[in-house]
């Protein structure tokens, strides 16, 4: 390959666990071709002691996510220990010519954002590394674009500074006009005419795939094919693809609670070793209904079962590479591409992916509002009817109704679809877990009913279905082995089942722990999960049960909560409000006896009410300023002794 001379060198490097680092590495390395760098693209798992960073001498863009308890991504975890063997070594200068760009993606719903990169940016600083742009850290709670687009706009100018280039860039700006609004309801397609002329917009994503479809059809994709289509999209799965059968599946919340949640238990085809707190990664595929009117939109109809192959007829492009990969190992038709291997949810629809689609709309009102929503100052928009209503690819084509983007085009775009993680409650052969049935009614950008992604999915399984799953390999939520010091556990809702999964595997001697467990629902005779065992079995054998309840007004004369008086709080709402209640006992266990605080459910809201609970409580007991408690939990957290499962 002839290489211009005016083209600068640049490595860039993705730390992923779930995609997301990686898709915005492929952007960034799309995009430095088009701003005149010649990018390399790596793996950090390329990367550790037989092959160390300090090999690259180009300037390095570096994406790293976070994952588990604020850890680095699994891939990372080889390179990361190198450089902390390094830095014990005291080679302080080992990595002097390294030179890095960061963007660190974090969720502020997390007690620990966005440590992994940052785990990173300090041993990287301690080697003698210089960071030359950034570091960024792009939150997933609010929107990473927020972050991400910022970081990329400038990295070209710092990147020529770094060369001792004057070379200018500049954002690419669009002009539009905001008359004729449209009329419909659906503020998705509204021209904003507060966001009329000027507006910065990402660059358009070139297509370099071409798609060609075979005669051969193939309808139906037996056992062997998708196992074999599972593995070659999740190569990196210790455990393999596992195929398991559903033995039961029940709702075990009332009728007429506000939340269906259903127990799914089901064993597996071959031999699985686990521990109380693990998780499994659930292969969830895209709703039937979902893909056909996809197809039908697309008006492909006749295709959908036809096998193709894609073609890239550039590979130093990033973007759209592993969909190719996909299409050149596996016999794949339309119906089955959109259904197992993409997302089609809101995760798929960044703002390069309104910009996409803009470009071919043939209403100018829809082209228009497509470009304010990809744009910087459309970004609370795009916040509140995109990511907050969770709109979905096929909302978004239902309602833009003159835009008819390629197919291979709209395959370069989507992202890969993302396993689901369930916490197992089992303690033995027979695997189980439980999981809220999530629904989206059909209102505000939404065009029609549906269930959420996964939880759909398993909602429709039946005894003696099949579905696939795989061992998370990182499992960050592993009990002490240290059964002498006291272990507190908070799990409300679905939040219980690593603890329930835990008591069963102790029950035998649970009298002699020191466990502690607080658990909270809505209402004690619609959703108090686990009911009877945890009653009859569990709670009369821990140091202290509490359960509290958000929706519910104690009151004796109902004759339905004969418990209440033992293991109720009085006007306790939530987990935090029995932990108050125990304020004094809390804080004895946690600082005098060095105990453990094992935290489980929403991150959004919970887990950051309970992490700010635990601090009031030492403040109070201990006379401690807010900073020093915040400080000791932190502590807590870096030494494992605090733990958290938790999920926005």
């Amino acid at each position: 390959m002839v290489v211009e001379a005016n083209k600068k060198k640049i490595a860039i490097i993705y730390a992923t666990q779930t995609g997301q680092a990686k898709t915005i590495a492929e952007t960034i390395n799309d995009e430095a071709m088009s701003n005149g760098f010649e990018p390399v693209l790596f793996d950090i798992s390329q990367f550790g002691r037989k092959r160390p960073l300090d090999e690259l001498t180009d300037p390095v863009v570096f994406v790293c996510s976070t994952t588990g308890d604020g850890e680095v991504p699994e891939s990372a975890t080889r390179c990361f220990n190198s450089l902390k063997k390094l830095e014990a070594e005291s080679n302080h200068s080992f990595l002097k010519n390294f030179n890095y760009a960061l963007l660190g993606l974090g969720d502020t719903n997390y007690t620990q954002f966005c440590n992994g990169p940052k785990l990173f940016h300090q041993k990287f600083q301690n080697l003698g590394a210089k960071c030359f742009y950034g570091p960024a850290w792009a939150d997933d709670g609010t929107g990473l674009d927020a972050e991400v687009e910022p970081f990329i706009e400038g990295l070209w100018d710092a990147l020529d500074q770094f060369f001792h280039d004057t070379k200018q860039h500049s954002n690419h700006k669009v002009q539009i006009n905001t008359d004729g609004l449209s009329d419909q309801l659906n503020k998705l397609c509204i021209v904003n005419p507060n966001l009329s002329g000027e507006l910065s917009v990402p660059d358009y994503v070139d297509n370099h795939l071409k798609i060609d479809f075979f005669d051969e059809e193939k309808k139906n994709f037996n056992h062997d094919d998708l196992k074999s289509l599972f593995r070659n999209m999740h190569p990196q799965s210790s455990s393999g693809i596992l195929t398991a059968t559903v033995t039961s599946i029940s709702q075990i919340s009332d009728k007429t609670a506000e939340k269906e949640c259903y127990d799914l238990k089901f064993c597996l085809d071959e031999k699985f070793e686990y521990e109380p707190g693990h998780a499994v990664d659930c292969l969830c595929p895209n709703d039937d209904y979902e893909v056909e009117q996809l197809i039908k939109r697309l008006k492909l109809e006749d295709k959908k079962d036809k096998i193709f192959r894609l073609e890239s007829n550039n590979p130093a492009k990033k973007l759209g590479q592993s969909h190719v990969k996909l299409s050149q190992e596996n016999k794949l038709t339309l119906n089955a591409f959109f259904k197992y291997c993409v997302d089609l949810r809101w995760n798929s629809l960044k703002k390069n992916f309104f910009r996409f689609l803009s470009e071919h709309c043939t209403n100018v009102n829809e082209k228009n509002r497509l470009l304010q929503l990809s744009s910087k100052e459309g970004n609370e928009e795009y916040h509140n009817l995109v990511r907050e209503m969770h709109t979905s690819l096929l909302d978004v084509l239902n309602t833009f109704k003159s835009c008819q983007p390629p197919v291979d085009h709209l395959i370069q775009m989507l992202l890969a679809l993302n396993p689901r993680s369930y916490s197992l409650c089992s303690s033995d052969n027979q695997l189980e877990f439980v999981f809220n049935l999530v629904k989206f009614k059909k209102e505000s950008t939404r065009t029609y009913d549906r269930f959420g992604l996964a939880t759909g999915y398993l909602y429709r399984l039946k005894q003696g279905n099949n579905f696939y799953l795989m061992n998370r390999k990182f499992q960050n939520f592993t009990f002490p082995t240290d059964e002498d010091k006291p272990l507190v556990m908070i799990g409300p809702g679905t939040g219980i089942a690593p603890f329930i999964g835990f008591l069963r595997s102790k029950k035998e001697k649970l009298q002699n722990l020191n466990l502690y467990l607080f658990y909270g629902c809505r209402d004690p005779n619609k959703d108090f999960l686990f009911k009877e065992e945890i009653l009859s079995q569990l709670a009369p054998n821990l140091k202290l049960f509490s359960v509290s309840f958000s929706r519910y007004v104690h009151d004796k004369t109902n004759g339905s909560v004969d418990f209440m008086d033992k293991y109720h709080v009085k006007d306790t709402k939530y987990v935090q409000d029995a932990i108050k209640f125990y304020s004094k006992e809390m804080v004895k266990l946690i600082y005098e006896l060095n105990g453990y605080v094992y935290v489980c459910g929403d991150a959004k809201n919970m887990s950051k009410d309970v992490f700010n609970c635990f601090a009031e409580c030492l403040s109070k007991e201990l006379s401690l300023s807010n900073q020093d408690a915040n400080a000791y939990l932190m502590e807590m957290i870096k030494t494992k002794r605090y733990k958290q499962d938790i999920w926005a």
